[in-house]
Parts: C-alpha cells; structure tokens; sequence
C-alpha cells in the first residue's frame, strides 16, 4: 500500500513539475513572438524627416519656406494646395509650423 501511495505522490509531483515546465515554456514563447512581431511592425513604419517651415502671405498666395535654411518649397492660395503641393515634392516628411504664426497669417482658422 505504501508502495503505491508513493507511486501516486511521485506521479502527482511530476505532472506539476511538467505542467509548471510546460507554462513557463508557452510563456516565454509567447514574449519570443511578441517581440518579433513588434520588430516587424517597427521595421515597416516610415521614418519621417521632421522640417520645420515658415509660411508667408503676399497678397492671396501663401509660400512656405525652410525655417532653418529659407529655402523656397512650395506656394499655393490654400492650405489643400500647399499639403498637395508638399506631398508631391517631398516624401516621408512631416512639416512642423507654429499654429500661432499660421492663424496669425490667416493660413487655418
């Protein structure tokens, strides 16, 4: 009867001791993957170059210039026309002006 109440403690060990093994390795699986797909999703959005602009209004035209440098880079009578204008010539670039200057100079409302 001992003989058999051991084998049963010793079955019962090793089925937590498996069973704990077998989380802790679907566990760290599951981080593995996680990681790997957030490398892939890292990988696959566009990096854009951040340039600040300076827009100036003369008469009904609006010009947008490099704030840095003063380097012409597009003209138009309206923002639409200007953000197509941009989208056209420059790729992956994301344009930064202050918002008080653009209501300042009637460029958004």
């Amino acid at each position: 009867m001992i003989d058999f109440l051991i084998l049963v403690g010793v079955a019962v060990a090793a089925f937590y001791v498996g069973w704990g093994a077998g989380w802790k390795g679907r566990e760290r699986r599951a981080v593995q993957v996680l990681h790997h797909y957030q490398q892939m999703m890292e990988e696959q959005q566009p990096q854009y170059e951040r340039v600040e602009i300076r827009v100036e209004r003369v008469d009904d035209m609006f010009y947008v210039y490099k704030a840095e440098s003063g380097e012409f880079l597009a003209q138009g009578r309206d923002h639409a026309e200007i953000e197509q204008k941009l989208k056209a010539r420059f790729t992956n670039t994301l344009f930064v002006a202050s918002p008080d200057h653009l209501k300042e100079i009637g460029y958004v409302k």
